[in-house]
C-alpha cells in the first residue's frame, strides 16, 4: 500500500500496487507420431508449447516398466516447438508402447508400433499406403473413413505419399505468386494440421510408423516443379524462389520423423529397408523438370506435342544441384 499526500489535497491519495504472475503451462499440443523405423531404432515428433523439455519413453509393456527414455529436447520457437526424438538399441521385429514425457511427466496417448525385422529376412507383412488427404473439422465430416480399415488391418507401417494437407489453398488468382512455403510460419502450420489428432488418419497413426513424400500442395504451390510452378489463372509459369524451395526441405528434416535423407540440398528423397523389401522414397517435386517444359507446339499440325528434350526429367531437373541428383541415385 501506497500513500501519496498530493499538494493542496485535503485527503491522501491511496494507490493499490499489485503484483500479478502469469503462469503458462506447458503441454502437448501434438503427437507423439512415430517414424523413421528400423530394425534397431525409430524416431518421434512431439510438439509441446511453450517451451520445455521433452522426452518419450519406450518399453515392451504399456506400464513402461525397464522404460528406455530418449535424450531430451527443449523445444523453442524457431521449430514451432517441435522436438524430433531418437531411440537406439531396440530389438528387432519387437512390439513396443511409447508416450511423451514432458518435464519427465507423461503426457499424452500411449501409443505402439513394432520394430522392422532384420535386414535380409523373409516374411509376409502389410503396409498401407495413401494421398491428397482432405482434413475438415465440420461436423459430421465423414473424410478418411478408409483409415479406420487401415487400422484393422495392423499395417507395419503407412505411407502418406501425396498432399497431407491443402496448406496452399490461401493462395489466388489475384495473388498467384502467396506461395505459402516462403513463410516459415505458413509451414508451421501446415505440420500442426498433419497432426492434428482431430483427423482419421490418426487412428493408423496410433498403431503404425509413417514415412512420406510431399506432393505439389505441402511441397510447394499446386503442381509445382523444381523451379517453377503455374499460374493459378493460365498456362503461364512463375519461377520459385530458392528460398520457398530450402523452407520446404528444411521443414520436412525440422518437423517431420523421417529417415535420412540422400542428399539434402536438394530434395527429400531417401529409402528405408524391410526385411528383404527396399522401399524407394522419390521426391518428383524440387527435382523435376516443369511439366509444360515437355510439351512444345508443332506450326505444321497445329498441335501441341509431347516431345522432351534429352535434358528433360521428372527426377533430376534442377541444374543448381549440388552433390548426386535423384535419378543417380535411383539408378
Amino acid at each position: 500500500l501506497i500513500f501519496h499526500k498530493l499538494p493542496h489535497a485535503a485527503l491522501p491519495v491511496l494507490v493499490l500496487s499489485f503484483l500479478t504472475t502469469v503462469v503458462h503451462t506447458q503441454s502437448l499440443t501434438h503427437g507423439p507420431i512415430v517414424g523413421g523405423v528400423t530394425e534397431n531404432g525409430a524416431r518421434f515428433y512431439v510438439r509441446v508449447a511453450p517451451s520445455a523439455n521433452a522426452s518419450m519413453r519406450l518399453a515392451l509393456t504399456p506400464d513402461f516398466s525397464n522404460a528406455l527414455l530418449a535424450q531430451a529436447i527443449a523445444t523453442d520457437s524457431t521449430r514451432d516447438f517441435t522436438a524430433l526424438l531418437a531411440l537406439n538399441r531396440l530389438q528387432p521385429d519387437q512390439l513396443y508402447y511409447y508416450q511423451a514425457l514432458v518435464n519427465n511427466a507423461p503426457a499424452g496417448e500411449v501409443r505402439s508400433f513394432k520394430t522392422f525385422p532384420r535386414a535380409g529376412s523373409r516374411m509376409p507383412f502389410r503396409f498401407a499406403f495413401g494421398s491428397c488427404i482432405v482434413n475438415r473439422k465440420t461436423p459430421g465430416a465423414t473424410d478418411g473413413r478408409v483409415f479406420e480399415i487401415m487400422a484393422q488391418d495392423e499395417p507395419r507401417f503407412f505411407l502418406q505419399i501425396g498432399d497431407w494437407t491443402y496448406p496452399d489453398s490461401t493462395d489466388s488468382p489475384r495473388n498467384p505468386q502467396r506461395v505459402f512455403s516462403a513463410e516459415m510460419s505458413r509451414i508451421h502450420a501446415s505440420y500442426r494440421s498433419k497432426y492434428d489428432s482431430i483427423y482419421a488418419v490418426q487412428k493408423v497413426l496410433r498403431a503404425a510408423p509413417v514415412d512420406y513424400v510431399y506432393d505439389d500442395h505441402d511441397y510447394l504451390n499446386n503442381d509445382a516443379s523444381a523451379t517453377s510452378y503455374p499460374r493459378p489463372e493460365s498456362l503461364l509459369t512463375v519461377s520459385v524462389s530458392p528460398e520457398a524451395r530450402a523452407n520446404s526441405i528444411r521443414a520436412y528434416q525440422e518437423l517431420f520423423p523421417g529417415y535420412e535423407l540422400a542428399n539434402a540440398n536438394g530434395g527429400i528423397w531417401h529409402k528405408f529397408t524391410f526385411g528383404n523389401a527396399d522401399f524407394f522414397m522419390l521426391d518428383t517435386r524440387s527435382q523435376r523438370s516443369p511439366n509444360l517444359e515437355a510439351f512444345v507446339y508443332n506450326a505444321a499440325t497445329d498441335s501441341i506435342e509431347f516431345a522432351p528434350s534429352p535434358d528433360h526429367s521428372m527426377l533430376a531437373g534442377d541444374p543448381n544441384l549440388i552433390g548426386e541428383d535423384q535419378k543417380t541415385w535411383l539408378l
